[in-house]
Protein backbone atom coordinates (compact mmCIF):
# COMPACT_ATOMS: atom_id res chain seq x y z
CA UNK A 1 0.00 0.00 0.00
CA UNK A 2 1.27 3.30 -0.98
CA UNK A 3 0.17 6.38 0.75
CA UNK A 4 -0.99 9.28 -1.64
CA UNK A 5 1.53 12.44 -1.18
CA UNK A 6 -1.10 14.93 -1.38
CA UNK A 7 0.34 16.89 1.52
CA UNK A 8 -3.24 16.74 2.86
CA UNK A 9 -4.35 13.71 1.92
CA UNK A 10 -3.16 10.27 3.84
CA UNK A 11 -5.58 8.25 1.38
CA UNK A 12 -3.87 4.36 0.96
CA UNK A 13 -3.72 2.97 -2.51
CA UNK A 14 -2.63 -0.53 -3.44
CA UNK A 15 -2.42 0.64 -7.21
CA UNK A 16 -1.11 4.35 -6.90
CA UNK A 17 -1.28 6.98 -9.67
CA UNK A 18 2.45 8.30 -10.37
CA UNK A 19 2.05 11.51 -12.01
CA UNK A 20 4.47 11.56 -15.51
CA UNK A 21 5.57 15.22 -14.45
CA UNK A 22 6.84 15.46 -10.85
CA UNK A 23 6.75 11.49 -10.66
CA UNK A 24 4.64 11.57 -7.50
CA UNK A 25 2.27 8.99 -6.52
CA UNK A 26 -1.22 9.87 -5.42
CA UNK A 27 -4.78 8.63 -5.08
CA UNK A 28 -7.33 8.43 -7.42
CA UNK A 29 -8.71 11.94 -6.33
CA UNK A 30 -5.41 13.82 -6.29
CA UNK A 31 -4.01 11.63 -9.89
CA UNK A 32 -4.91 14.55 -12.02
CA UNK A 33 -1.85 17.06 -12.50
CA UNK A 34 -4.28 19.88 -11.85
CA UNK A 35 -5.90 18.41 -8.40
CA UNK A 36 -2.50 17.76 -7.00
CA UNK A 37 -0.84 21.23 -7.84
CA UNK A 38 1.87 19.96 -9.73
CA UNK A 39 4.63 21.82 -9.39
CA UNK A 40 5.65 21.04 -13.34
CA UNK A 41 2.30 21.74 -14.16
CA UNK A 42 3.55 23.83 -17.17
CA UNK A 43 4.51 20.35 -18.79
CA UNK A 44 1.31 19.36 -18.85
CA UNK A 45 0.55 21.16 -22.27
CA UNK A 46 -1.05 19.58 -25.04
CA UNK A 47 2.10 18.22 -27.72
CA UNK A 48 0.08 19.50 -30.35
CA UNK A 49 0.04 22.87 -28.85
CA UNK A 50 3.60 23.36 -27.96
CA UNK A 51 4.49 22.00 -31.59
CA UNK A 52 2.75 24.61 -33.07
CA UNK A 53 4.03 27.02 -30.95
CA UNK A 54 7.19 26.05 -31.74
CA UNK A 55 6.63 25.65 -35.85
CA UNK A 56 5.38 29.33 -34.92
CA UNK A 57 8.40 30.86 -33.74
CA UNK A 58 10.99 29.15 -36.30
CA UNK A 59 8.21 30.78 -39.32
CA UNK A 60 8.80 34.35 -37.35
CA UNK A 61 12.42 34.42 -37.48
CA UNK A 62 13.06 32.81 -41.12
CA UNK A 63 10.92 34.99 -42.75
CA UNK A 64 12.93 37.89 -41.16
CA UNK A 65 15.32 37.48 -44.58
CA UNK A 66 12.34 36.42 -46.35
CA UNK A 67 10.68 39.75 -45.64
CA UNK A 68 13.79 41.85 -46.90
CA UNK A 69 13.55 39.85 -49.84
CA UNK A 70 10.00 40.41 -50.99
CA UNK A 71 11.07 44.35 -49.94
CA UNK A 72 13.77 44.52 -52.50
CA UNK A 73 11.64 42.67 -55.06
CA UNK A 74 8.66 44.96 -54.51
CA UNK A 75 11.19 47.83 -54.92
CA UNK A 76 10.06 49.98 -58.20
CA UNK A 77 12.46 49.96 -61.06
CA UNK A 78 13.44 52.85 -63.24
CA UNK A 79 11.00 52.40 -66.42
CA UNK A 80 13.39 53.72 -69.04
CA UNK A 81 16.32 50.87 -68.51
CA UNK A 82 13.77 47.62 -68.06
CA UNK A 83 10.82 46.39 -69.86
CA UNK A 84 7.62 44.33 -68.50
CA UNK A 85 7.87 40.88 -67.67
CA UNK A 86 11.45 40.31 -67.03
CA UNK A 87 14.36 39.54 -65.30
CA UNK A 88 17.46 40.78 -63.54
CA UNK A 89 20.03 40.04 -60.79
CA UNK A 90 19.95 41.61 -56.92
CA UNK A 91 20.96 40.32 -53.58
CA UNK A 92 19.19 40.97 -49.98
CA UNK A 93 21.23 42.05 -47.02
CA UNK A 94 22.73 38.52 -45.93
CA UNK A 95 23.98 38.34 -49.60
CA UNK A 96 21.32 36.05 -51.15
CA UNK A 97 21.65 36.66 -54.85
CA UNK A 98 17.75 36.10 -56.67
CA UNK A 99 16.35 37.35 -59.87
CA UNK A 100 13.24 39.79 -59.60
CA UNK A 101 10.99 41.11 -62.52
CA UNK A 102 10.93 45.03 -63.19
CA UNK A 103 7.65 46.68 -64.93
CA UNK A 104 8.47 46.43 -68.61
CA UNK A 105 10.00 43.72 -71.60
CA UNK A 106 13.61 43.39 -72.51
CA UNK A 107 15.37 43.84 -69.50
CA UNK A 108 16.27 40.31 -69.51
CA UNK A 109 18.06 40.69 -72.41
CA UNK A 110 19.85 43.77 -71.48
CA UNK A 111 20.95 42.55 -68.58
CA UNK A 112 21.83 38.90 -69.87
CA UNK A 113 24.23 40.36 -72.23
CA UNK A 114 25.75 43.38 -69.59
CA UNK A 115 26.10 40.55 -67.00
CA UNK A 116 28.64 38.09 -69.35
CA UNK A 117 30.22 41.08 -71.49
CA UNK A 118 31.28 39.36 -74.34
CA UNK A 119 27.86 37.77 -75.46
CA UNK A 120 25.21 39.62 -77.50
CA UNK A 121 21.76 39.31 -79.45
CA UNK A 122 21.18 40.47 -82.78
CA UNK A 123 17.30 39.76 -82.55
CA UNK A 124 14.77 36.91 -80.99
CA UNK A 125 16.20 33.75 -79.52
CA UNK A 126 15.76 31.54 -82.95
CA UNK A 127 17.37 34.35 -84.84
CA UNK A 128 20.37 34.00 -83.06
CA UNK A 129 20.58 30.44 -82.98
CA UNK A 130 20.29 30.10 -87.00
CA UNK A 131 22.88 32.45 -87.17
CA UNK A 132 25.26 30.62 -85.20
CA UNK A 133 24.11 27.49 -87.52
CA UNK A 134 24.82 29.52 -90.26
CA UNK A 135 28.20 30.67 -89.52
CA UNK A 136 29.06 27.13 -88.34
CA UNK A 137 28.30 25.55 -91.25
CA UNK A 138 29.86 28.35 -93.93
CA UNK A 139 32.89 27.95 -91.50
CA UNK A 140 33.62 23.91 -90.89
CA UNK A 141 31.58 22.67 -93.95
CA UNK A 142 31.39 25.19 -96.95
CA UNK A 143 35.28 26.19 -96.28
CA UNK A 144 36.41 22.89 -95.87
CA UNK A 145 34.88 21.56 -99.55
CA UNK A 146 36.05 24.61 -100.73
CA UNK A 147 39.84 24.15 -99.65
CA UNK A 148 40.00 20.65 -100.56
CA UNK A 149 39.63 18.08 -103.10
CA UNK A 150 36.09 16.70 -101.81
CA UNK A 151 33.37 16.78 -104.52
CA UNK A 152 30.62 18.73 -103.28
CA UNK A 153 28.00 16.33 -102.36
CA UNK A 154 30.06 15.73 -99.08
CA UNK A 155 28.86 19.28 -98.18
CA UNK A 156 25.30 17.81 -97.12
CA UNK A 157 26.85 15.60 -94.74
CA UNK A 158 29.11 17.93 -92.95
CA UNK A 159 26.29 20.01 -92.46
CA UNK A 160 23.80 17.21 -91.31
CA UNK A 161 26.63 16.55 -89.00
CA UNK A 162 26.98 20.36 -87.82
CA UNK A 163 22.93 20.45 -87.39
CA UNK A 164 22.80 17.57 -85.22
CA UNK A 165 25.63 18.13 -83.33
CA UNK A 166 24.62 21.78 -82.96
CA UNK A 167 21.07 20.71 -82.14
CA UNK A 168 22.16 18.48 -79.13
CA UNK A 169 24.48 20.71 -77.50
CA UNK A 170 21.59 23.43 -77.12
CA UNK A 171 18.16 22.28 -76.79
CA UNK A 172 18.29 19.46 -74.29
CA UNK A 173 20.28 22.19 -72.11
CA UNK A 174 17.25 23.83 -72.50
CA UNK A 175 15.02 21.99 -71.65
CA UNK A 176 16.66 20.28 -68.18
CA UNK A 177 16.71 24.02 -67.49
CA UNK A 178 12.82 24.74 -67.77
CA UNK A 179 12.04 21.27 -66.39
CA UNK A 180 13.73 22.31 -63.29
CA UNK A 181 11.76 26.08 -63.53
CA UNK A 182 14.96 28.36 -64.98
CA UNK A 183 14.94 30.28 -67.61
CA UNK A 184 17.27 30.37 -70.37
CA UNK A 185 18.45 31.85 -73.56
CA UNK A 186 20.78 31.27 -76.38
CA UNK A 187 23.36 33.87 -77.68
CA UNK A 188 25.83 34.71 -79.38
CA UNK A 189 29.76 35.41 -78.85
CA UNK A 190 32.01 37.80 -79.73
CA UNK A 191 35.10 35.23 -78.92
CA UNK A 192 33.35 32.69 -81.13
CA UNK A 193 32.45 34.29 -83.30
CA UNK A 194 35.88 35.98 -84.15
CA UNK A 195 37.26 32.15 -83.87
CA UNK A 196 35.04 30.68 -86.16
CA UNK A 197 36.02 33.36 -88.87
CA UNK A 198 39.77 32.20 -88.20
CA UNK A 199 38.90 28.87 -88.58
CA UNK A 200 37.49 29.57 -91.91
CA UNK A 201 40.64 30.37 -93.46
CA UNK A 202 42.73 28.05 -91.40
CA UNK A 203 43.58 24.80 -92.85
CA UNK A 204 43.63 22.98 -89.06
CA UNK A 205 40.00 23.37 -88.18
CA UNK A 206 39.86 23.63 -84.08
CA UNK A 207 35.90 23.44 -83.39
CA UNK A 208 34.45 26.22 -81.13
CA UNK A 209 30.64 26.98 -81.10
CA UNK A 210 29.87 30.79 -81.81
CA UNK A 211 27.19 30.96 -79.33
CA UNK A 212 26.48 29.61 -76.05
CA UNK A 213 22.77 28.88 -73.86
CA UNK A 214 22.89 31.50 -71.00
CA UNK A 215 21.10 30.97 -67.86
CA UNK A 216 20.48 34.09 -65.69
CA UNK A 217 19.26 32.28 -62.84
CA UNK A 218 21.82 29.71 -63.03
CA UNK A 219 23.36 31.02 -59.27
CA UNK A 220 20.62 29.62 -57.75
CA UNK A 221 20.87 26.23 -58.66
CA UNK A 222 22.02 23.45 -57.14
CA UNK A 223 25.54 22.13 -57.60
CA UNK A 224 23.33 19.00 -58.97
CA UNK A 225 21.40 20.97 -61.40
CA UNK A 226 24.21 23.10 -62.52
CA UNK A 227 26.08 19.60 -63.52
CA UNK A 228 23.44 17.84 -64.98
CA UNK A 229 22.24 21.33 -67.15
CA UNK A 230 25.60 21.42 -68.04
CA UNK A 231 26.86 17.87 -69.45
CA UNK A 232 23.08 16.32 -70.87
CA UNK A 233 24.21 17.96 -74.32
CA UNK A 234 27.90 16.72 -73.99
CA UNK A 235 26.35 13.11 -72.92
CA UNK A 236 24.23 13.24 -75.99
CA UNK A 237 27.24 13.89 -78.32
CA UNK A 238 29.72 11.37 -76.40
CA UNK A 239 26.90 8.46 -77.65
CA UNK A 240 26.51 9.74 -80.57
CA UNK A 241 31.02 9.90 -81.36
CA UNK A 242 30.47 6.19 -79.78
CA UNK A 243 27.54 5.36 -82.31
CA UNK A 244 29.46 7.06 -85.50
CA UNK A 245 33.35 5.22 -84.73
CA UNK A 246 31.87 1.99 -84.66
CA UNK A 247 29.65 2.64 -87.75
CA UNK A 248 32.92 4.01 -89.10
CA UNK A 249 34.75 0.76 -88.13
CA UNK A 250 32.43 -1.60 -89.20
CA UNK A 251 30.55 -0.44 -92.32
CA UNK A 252 32.33 -1.78 -95.41
CA UNK A 253 32.16 0.97 -97.86
CA UNK A 254 35.05 2.93 -97.38
CA UNK A 255 33.28 6.53 -97.98
CA UNK A 256 30.86 6.07 -96.07
CA UNK A 257 32.51 4.83 -93.29
CA UNK A 258 34.81 7.85 -93.22
CA UNK A 259 32.16 9.64 -93.09
CA UNK A 260 31.00 8.76 -90.09
CA UNK A 261 34.38 8.70 -88.09
CA UNK A 262 34.70 12.44 -89.11
CA UNK A 263 31.46 12.67 -87.75
CA UNK A 264 33.03 11.34 -84.50
CA UNK A 265 36.24 13.06 -84.63
CA UNK A 266 33.85 16.52 -84.87
CA UNK A 267 31.43 15.53 -81.73
CA UNK A 268 35.01 14.46 -79.95
CA UNK A 269 36.72 17.55 -80.53
CA UNK A 270 33.24 19.55 -79.45
CA UNK A 271 33.42 17.85 -76.02
CA UNK A 272 36.70 18.44 -75.59
CA UNK A 273 36.93 22.08 -75.54
CA UNK A 274 33.65 22.32 -73.55
CA UNK A 275 34.77 20.13 -71.03
CA UNK A 276 37.65 22.78 -70.33
CA UNK A 277 37.37 23.78 -67.16
CA UNK A 278 37.28 27.45 -66.93
CA UNK A 279 34.79 29.82 -65.11
CA UNK A 280 30.94 29.39 -66.36
CA UNK A 281 31.89 26.69 -68.47
CA UNK A 282 29.90 23.07 -68.61
CA UNK A 283 33.45 22.08 -67.62
CA UNK A 284 33.75 23.95 -64.20
CA UNK A 285 30.12 23.22 -63.31
CA UNK A 286 30.82 19.57 -63.98
CA UNK A 287 33.77 19.33 -62.14
CA UNK A 288 32.57 20.73 -59.19
CA UNK A 289 29.32 18.75 -59.12
CA UNK A 290 30.96 15.61 -59.83
CA UNK A 291 35.08 14.94 -60.60
CA UNK A 292 34.46 11.08 -61.30
CA UNK A 293 31.73 12.14 -64.01
CA UNK A 294 33.87 14.86 -65.57
CA UNK A 295 37.38 12.59 -65.34
CA UNK A 296 35.28 9.71 -67.56
CA UNK A 297 34.11 11.74 -70.15
CA UNK A 298 36.97 13.17 -70.58
CA UNK A 299 38.56 9.41 -71.13
CA UNK A 300 35.48 8.20 -73.26
CA UNK A 301 35.92 11.93 -75.45
CA UNK A 302 39.67 11.12 -75.25
CA UNK A 303 39.09 7.46 -76.50
CA UNK A 304 36.98 8.83 -79.46
CA UNK A 305 39.45 11.82 -80.28
CA UNK A 306 42.24 8.95 -80.69
CA UNK A 307 40.57 6.46 -82.60
CA UNK A 308 39.26 8.48 -85.00
CA UNK A 309 43.11 9.18 -86.17
CA UNK A 310 44.01 6.25 -85.79
CA UNK A 311 41.52 4.81 -88.12
CA UNK A 312 42.59 7.38 -90.56
CA UNK A 313 40.10 10.49 -90.08
CA UNK A 314 42.36 12.64 -92.34
CA UNK A 315 42.03 9.82 -95.15
CA UNK A 316 39.26 10.72 -98.01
Amino acid sequence: MVTCQYPTCDRKEALPFKCRYCTKSFCTTHRLPENHDCEKLHLATSPSYTQSNVEEETQVKVSEKRTRRQRRKSAPIEPEYFESDSHYYTTDDSGQVYTTRPTRRKAMDRLFFSMVGDYFSVGNEILDFLLGLLLMIISYSFISILMSSLPWHFFVFFSLNIILVYFSLVFPKKLLAKKYGFSSRYVLSKIGLIINLVMSISPIKIIFFPGLVVIPEIHLMTKKQKGLVSSIGLFINLALGITFIFLGWFLPDVIIAMFFINAAFFTSQIVLISLIPIRLSNGHYILKWHWSIFTIMIVIALAIFIGTILLGVFSF
